[in-house]
């Protein structure tokens, strides 16, 4: 079986789901994605993306496409306090030394503004639909040829 015959169904549009079926679509692979709300998106705070989520993320053009780099934000560190006396007990530095050590930035953005810039590099993938209202109400395992 090659990628091409493989069809595979991700449950849920979130972070998660979109970053799986984008990831699959580059390769081949068709995807449905089945999301049980009538709409898509997503709430919540902020979330913190490592260089190696960053880099992944850059490969996947949503730098250069989607805005990337205008959603995220860079801290230059991260610092660690006492929570009674503020003192600051360990710091690591990022920015600069972050693309040095890991060649990719350590960014914090948005989880509403994550989803949004996976789910418009979603939709111009040709071998993925996203089904909205959709419910699984039974799943069968099934055996895969191997190779």
């Amino acid at each position: 079986m090659n990628q091409k015959q493989c069809h595979i169904l991700i449950a849920g549009a979130g972070i998660g789901g979109l970053a799986l079926a984008l990831a699959l679509s580059r390769i081949g692979v068709y995807v449905e994605v089945l999301e049980q709300s009538h709409t898509l998106g997503e709430g919540g705070a902020g979330l913190q993306l490592s260089p190696n989520a960053y880099g992944i993320l850059k490969d996947w053009g949503l730098d250069d496409k989607y805005d990337l780099t205008l959603s995220a934000n860079f801290p230059a560190a991260i610092q660690a306090r006492d929570a009674t006396t503020n003192v600051v007990l360990s710091e690591l530095q990022l920015g600069a030394r972050a693309v040095d050590l890991y060649g990719a930035h350590y960014a914090t953005m948005h989880r509403a503004d994550l989803h949004k810039l996976l789910l418009n590099s979603v939709r111009k993938q040709p071998l993925l639909n996203i089904h909205r209202n959709a419910k699984i109400e039974r799943a069968q395992d099934t055996q895969l040829a191997s190779r």
